[in-house]
């Protein structure tokens, strides 16, 4: 889940919209009223039935936030769905870790002297 945190800085209500045209994304809510020095979150979230029965990729959906007051303020933010294969079965699949880099340091007992 991603939260968006919608706020009117202004000193009237402010009506507000979001649009977007994905199958496998879903907001808690779409549209609303934010009060003068208030604010409202809005959390997206992954309709993992739906990204399921989708073909390995990336998937961008641009989600548009209106100011249906003013349209000072509006704004869009994009989420992008990276879809993986599943592992062929009885396949033998690679894991290593850590994930991390391996880092080292070494001090030398010497200073360098260039050749």
């Amino acid at each position: 889940m991603i939260k968006y945190t919608l706020s009117n800085t202004g000193t009237i209500p402010l009506n507000w919209q979001a649009v977007e045209s994905s199958t496998w994304l879903n907001l808690n809510v779409y549209s609303g009223v934010i009060a003068p020095n208030a604010s409202t979150d809005v959390n997206i979230m992954i309709d993992s039935t739906v990204a399921a029965t989708m073909a390995p990729g990336s998937y961008t959906c641009v989600i548009q936030f209106n100011n249906l007051t003013s349209a000072v303020g509006s704004t869009t933010r994009s989420v992008v769905l990276t879809v993986l294969d599943a592992p062929i079965s009885g396949a033998a699949v690679l894991a290593v870790t850590p994930i991390a880099p391996f880092l080292v340091t070494v001090t030398r007992t010497t200073p360098y002297v260039e050749p």
